[in-house]
């Protein structure tokens, strides 16, 4: 029993300095930036459904540093969404818009999870600013929460073939594809102001597409009869390139 207790007793010796000098690599393991990143997103989905919006947003804003801190790390796609989406419940509006127009600015944004209430956050910080530009100037939307406005018939486009966006070579050398959002005023003699990019995936592609805006002429919205000025949007879609 003597000789077996000390055979190991002699093995454990040999263990344990190896656990200790192997401790350090364990740690830088366990600490990496993707697997801190992984228990930061978790926790903040944790935070969520728990409807602890405050907590999750602290979780969400600790992800954001840790990506500072490694640009080459990947956040989850809907990141930008939840953070827009949490940071709007604290009352922090600018902040989700911001996270918003990121969300929205990735490739494919549009056909992705909670893209309808990003670009609307967006989208309602554009109308907000231009409304405070316009003064004290009646603009109406063609429809509130989905559905048409009584008596009214949106601005239809009348020179349709005068221009297309194209796709720019720096998009084309990138591989870059998604869609590009630009709000406008349609006034009452059919003629675009405002012209904002509301989404962009880069490359020059917004560019195109606010010529495009600014070139086209309008028969304006009637309201009841009367010519009105009303918000627009247009999406140009830049699909992948085979």
């Amino acid at each position: 029993m003597r000789d077996r207790s000390a055979i190991h007793g002699r093995l454990h010796a040999p263990v344990l300095v190896l656990l200790v000098a192997a401790a350090p690599v364990l740690a830088q393991v366990e600490t990496t930036p993707e697997a801190e990143a992984e228990r930061w997103w978790s926790e903040a989905m944790r935070f969520v459904d728990l409807k602890q919006t405050a907590e999750a947003l602290a979780a969400l804003d600790t992800l954001i540093e840790l990506k500072r801190l490694h640009p080459e790390l990947e956040l989850p796609r809907r990141f930008w969404v939840v953070h827009a989406a949490t940071a709007e419940v604290e009352g922090l509006h600018d902040v989700a818009v911001a996270s918003a127009q990121r969300y929205v600015n990735q490739p494919q944004a549009n056909a992705a999870d909670h893209y309808a209430y990003a670009i609307q956050l967006v989208f309602d910080a554009y109308r907000d600013a231009t409304l405070q530009s316009a003064g004290d100037r009646e603009i109406y939307t063609v429809s509130v929460g989905g559905r048409p406005v009584d008596g009214m018939e949106p601005p239809v486009r009348r020179n349709t073939y005068s221009y297309r966006p194209r796709r720019t070579r720096e998009a084309v050398a990138a591989g870059v594809y998604g869609a590009v959002v630009v709000g406008y005023i349609v006034n009452e003699k059919g003629r675009v102001e405002y012209p904002a990019v509301l989404q962009d995936p880069g490359y020059g592609l917004a560019a195109g597409v606010v010529t495009f805006v600014k070139r086209s002429r309008y028969r304006p919205a009637m309201l009841h009869g009367e010519p009105v000025a009303v918000f627009q949007i247009v999406t140009i879609n830049f699909p992948p390139l085979p």
